[in-house]
């Protein structure tokens, strides 16, 4: 290991840091994870405007994950259960790490359109995929055979009760 004998600890992981981009990752995941809970924030209020009986068991949890650019991080993720069907909705990649700059917030991310969050039942599934270059939808629903549609209350309705079916 090749270090300076006169660097302090703290300057070694600064320059660490700066080497592998620590800073930059952090901040970029964070977004990433901000982003994802906004979006279950808004399916979750979608869903409890849509069940005012309150039928549907809502649950939020984290799951692990690795990216490359990201490291290992903890997603939101949701389970949604009816009876004996159960939904989850679970973040699979923030996707390509092309850079671009958010015009709004004036920040430099990584997403790209092929952020993938997966809605499945264990058996069929459909992809939310989050195109940053959308202000005003940003989210688009794919289904298995390849299908797209905006991402709206109904779309996500129609999407569960296939899945729940």
């Amino acid at each position: 290991m090749s270090t300076s004998p006169s660097m302090t600890f703290q300057e070694f992981l600064r320059a660490k840091a700066e080497e592998y981009g620590v800073r930059d990752r952090h901040q970029l995941r964070n977004a990433w994870i901000d982003s994802l809970n906004q979006l279950l924030d808004q399916l979750q209020e979608w869903l409890q405007q849509a069940d005012p009986e309150s039928l549907l068991d809502i649950v939020r949890y984290k799951v692990a994950r690795t990216e490359r650019g990201f490291g290992t991080y903890d997603a939101p993720a949701m389970k949604i259960r009816l009876g004996a069907g159960e939904v989850d909705i679970v973040p699979i990649s923030a996707g390509n790490r092309d850079r671009w700059v958010d015009p709004a917030a004036g920040l430099m991310t990584l997403f790209s359109s092929a952020a993938r969050v997966d809605v499945t039942d264990g058996y069929r599934k459909y992809n939310l995929v989050r195109d940053p270059r959308r202000d005003d939808k940003p989210w688009s629903i794919r289904s298995e055979r390849g299908g797209f549609m905006d991402l709206t209350p109904d779309s996500f309705k129609q999407v569960l009760q296939d899945l729940l079916s």
